[in-house]
C-alpha cells in the first residue's frame, strides 16, 4: 500500500502527542496543510505537522523505497519588553526543539495501521525564525523537518 505525505503528517502527530510527556514542554500537536502563524495565547506552545515533499525511487520489483519530509512547525508568544524578547523563555524553547530532535533519531515511527511499515529519521534540519515581525509580535517560531525513509 502506498503511503502518502499526509499519512505521514499524521503517524508524526500521534508519535509527538504519544511521546508529549516526556517532553520539558506541554503540548498537543495539530494537523494543518498551511502552519498557522496566528500567535497562541501567552505562553502556550503550539505545534502544528504539515506534509511536506516526497520522493520515491524503486527499491525491489515490488517495493518502493520513500523518503518524506514533513514539517513541525513550534510557535509559542514569548514574553519581553521593547528591547527584546525574553531570551531565558526564548533559550528554553530552542532546548525543547532540540529534546524532539534527538527523540526523533532514537526512535522509528509507525507511518500506517501496519506496525511492519515504520519509517526511520535519516535526518533532521532544525530552521528557527528570526523574522524581524515575528519578533516584533514576540513570537518563537521553529520549523523542525525530520527526513523519514520508508520502505513500501
Amino acid at each position: 500500500m502506498a503511503i502518502s505525505p499526509n499519512v505521514v503528517a499524521e503517524a508524526v502527530k500521534d508519535w509527538l502527542n504519544d511521546q508529549g510527556s516526556t517532553f520539558s514542554e506541554s503540548f498537543t500537536a495539530t494537523r494543518g496543510y498551511l502552519p498557522t502563524l496566528t500567535p497562541p495565547q501567552a505562553d502556550t506552545l503550539k505545534v502544528e505537522v504539515v506534509p511536506g515533499p516526497v520522493m520515491s525511487r524503486a527499491g525491489t520489483r515490488t517495493k518502493d523505497f520513500m523518503v518524506f519530509y514533513p514539517n513541525i512547525v513550534f510557535i509559542s508568544r514569548v514574553n519581553g519588553d521593547e528591547t527584546g524578547i525574553d531570551v531565558t523563555r526564548t533559550d528554553e524553547l530552542m532546548n525543547f526543539v532540540h529534546d524532539v530532535w534527538v527523540e526523533f533519531r532514537r526512535q522509528s515511527i509507525v507511518l500506517q495501521a501496519d506496525p511492519s511499515v515504520l519509517g526511520r529519521v535519516i535526518e533532521l534540519t532544525n530552521n528557527p525564525s528570526f523574522d524581524a515581525n515575528q519578533l516584533k509580535q514576540r513570537l518563537f517560531v521553529s520549523v523542525l523537518t525530520p527526513k523519514i525513509e520508508a520502505f513500501v
